[in-house]
């Protein structure tokens, strides 16, 4: 649980707010993302949660002895390979996940059918073990696009995978070698590397952003292996009694990935950083485990797009009636060649975007401006929302409070203090009172060790000299307290969050004064000036 404090002006009282992690609760009527879809035989694939807990199964009918790698195309279908049947089976989202797809890669050379990838359009790649052992491209009709004829090893084109870049095939065909293939000038690369060791490389995945600068996964039979961006192993991942690892995915949380092994059907989830397994053993049952996919899986081939700085994503931010008021907003998408198309949900009357949305480009951006009237104090929420060409999107709340303040945030000191050991106290604002945000007051430290002390707070000034200082603070008005303290030695740093939802917090005066213990001042005690903040926009 995660807790954050606000320490609010008005009588001081903490507010405390608390997250908790929301369970995933198995369905199968609805796929959730972090399913994860093993591929165990005879045409069928089963499905579990995140936690490894069973959903349902689905069966093309087909009858392949063995189903392979799978992909979620941008409407999060699932698009399957069946090995012997040499075919592409496509099962939809919406349940009860019907096939709605289905077509033979051996009418165009293909055998062997082993993994897909989308890439950012929406075609697909299919890998080839055997028969013409090349890497197909295909529509989303199953209409051949392109064949490229590819170096290979002991098999054909293994496992595949997608850079960012839309052009880079990384794959593996059950040697040692990790290779590449420009898909769009149609020529063999340089290999990323030979692995030391014997045995067949399996299943690939490249970490973000998916361009190889930060090395990849790979699925080596004996263990899983990190290799970095000059393909040197700098991780191994691996699990008790689990000697032919095949398939892996990475996990949408982005820090984990999912790995299967061949024989014992059983496959995990490991933490990319530090191996930990944080899922499994969980059994896929069925024949044989000869691939994986989870709902959500970010890969090169398409990532969704991402709000940028200056955009401000889940912010709560304050506006003022008559007073204008603007935000930028900004997407990206890595994807070499695709196209971001930026819109809006929740556009006050009279705010306006310029470029007007939607908006498109690679990045895309526009201005929010708006000049509030009465008629719109209070919460207002935004939803921007980033879609590429295949469908994926990301979305972005923006809240706005809009209110009626005329009056302008300021601090200023008042008073001199009362010096101790090492001078007067200081004590300031990091930044101006204004209503919903946070500023910090800060009280420095005469004595220079900790030491104990108080801050009074009041509506209210006045000036009474006792023994050799002053007090600034009115003490006796209504919510004045004194809040005793231990002032660090460097100084007290005390956030102060301008809540938005008070009643006459507008234009409210606060009177502020530190006092410190410190044997080496008058009385042994020492004083700041006075502070006196007015809460305004």
């Amino acid at each position: 649980m995660s807790l954050t404090t606000r320490v609010l002006l008005a009588g001081l009282p903490l507010v405390l707010f608390s997250t908790h992690a929301m369970a995933q609760t198995p369905s199968a009527n609805k796929w959730q993302k972090g399913y994860v879809f093993a591929a165990v035989g005879n045409s069928t694939y089963r499905i579990f949660t995140n936690k490894g807990v069973f959903v349902e199964q689905i069966t093309s009918g087909f009858r392949s002895r063995n189903t392979t790698g799978a992909a979620f195309d941008s409407k999060f279908n699932l698009w399957t390979t069946e090995f012997q049947g040499a075919r592409v089976t496509a099962y939809q989202f919406a349940h009860p996940h019907k096939v709605f797809k289905t077509f033979l890669t051996s009418r165009t050379g293909g055998r062997s059918t082993e993994s897909i990838v989308f890439d950012a359009k929406g075609n697909l790649y299919v890998g080839h073990a055997d028969g013409d052992r090349t890497i197909k491209k295909y529509d989303p009709t199953g209409k051949l696009l392109a064949t490229y004829k590819v170096k290979t090893d002991r098999r054909g084109t293994d496992w595949i995978d997608l850079a960012a870049d839309q052009r880079t095939m990384w794959y593996t065909s059950e040697g040692r070698r990790i290779m590449r293939y420009d898909v769009v000038s149609n020529k063999q690369l340089a290999d990323f590397t030979s692995i030391p060791g014997s045995g067949n490389v399996y299943s690939l995945r490249l970490l973000p952003p998916f361009d190889g600068s930060t090395g990849l996964l790979v699925a080596d039979g004996l263990n899983v292996k990190r290799l970095d961006k000059a393909g040197k192993v700098i991780k191994t991942y691996d699990a008790p009694s689990q000697n032919q690892w095949f398939s892996m995915n990475l996990d949408p949380n982005g820090t984990s990935f999912w790995a299967g092994d061949l024989r014992t059907n059983k496959f995990y989830r490991f933490n990319i950083a530090t191996g930990k397994i944080e899922v499994g053993p969980i059994s896929s049952g069925g024949v044989q485990l000869g691939g994986l996919a989870v709902l959500g899986e970010i890969t090169g081939g398409n990532t969704a797009p991402q709000f940028t700085s200056p955009t401000p994503c889940d912010q709560t931010l304050t506006a003022t009636v008559g007073v204008p008021f603007s935000f930028g907003a900004r997407a990206v998408d890595v994807n070499a060649g695709d196209i971001v198309t930026l819109t809006a949900v929740g556009t006050p009357s009279g705010a306006t975007f310029t470029p007007s949305l939607p908006a498109k480009g690679n990045p895309v951006s526009s201005t929010f401006k708006w000049t509030p009237s009465k008629g719109q104090i209070g919460n207002h929420s935004i939803t921007l929302t980033a879609t590429d060409r295949g469908g994926l999107k990301t979305s972005c709340i923006i809240r706005i409070v809009v209110n009626s303040c005329a009056a302008k945030a300021s601090w200023s000191n008042y008073g001199t203090g009362w010096k101790g050991t090492f001078g007067i106290p200081s004590i300031r604002l990091s930044a101006p009172p204004v209503v919903c945000k946070t500023t910090t007051l800060r009280l420095g430290n005469s004595l220079r060790k900790s030491t104990p002390g108080c801050l009074l707070i009041s509506t209210a000034s006045l000036k009474l000299k006792i023994w050799d200082g002053t007090f600034y603070v009115d003490l006796t008005k209504p919510g004045a307290i004194e809040l005793a303290t231990l002032i660090p030695a460097s100084g007290l740093n005390l956030p102060l969050a301008i809540p938005c939802d008070l009643p006459r917090i507008c234009g409210l005066k606060i009177y502020v004064q530190g006092i410190l213990i410190d044997p080496g001042a008058s009385k042994g005690i020492s004083y700041s000036p006075g502070l006196r903040m007015v809460i305004g926009h």
